[in-house]
């Protein structure tokens, strides 16, 4: 895996992919941030900031101090989230 100095934000990490994706990260010793909707706990994220993926203050937050983005959220059926 390339050398990171700063980490990488995994959006949709609460969902299989993303944990699985976090789970990777952690065993590499690669520092990960999640954006969700709320903290789900158990995620191997070193930071979760709370908010929508799709909020531009969240994103923001979320985007500093980091070398990459994996981008694993979906945007939610109607009536699943809000």
């Amino acid at each position: 895996m390339a050398e990171l100095t700063r980490g990488v934000l995994v959006t949709g990490a609460a969902g299989r992919v993303g944990r699985a994706t976090l789970d990777l990260l952690a065993r590499e010793g690669v520092p990960a941030g999640a954006p969700d909707l709320r903290d789900p706990g158990g995620l191997r994220a070193d930071r979760v900031d709370a908010g929508r993926a799709d909020g531009p203050e969240t994103m923001r937050e979320a985007l500093d101090d980091v070398d990459a983005v994996i981008h694993l959220a979906a945007i939610p059926a109607a009536g699943e989230a809000s």
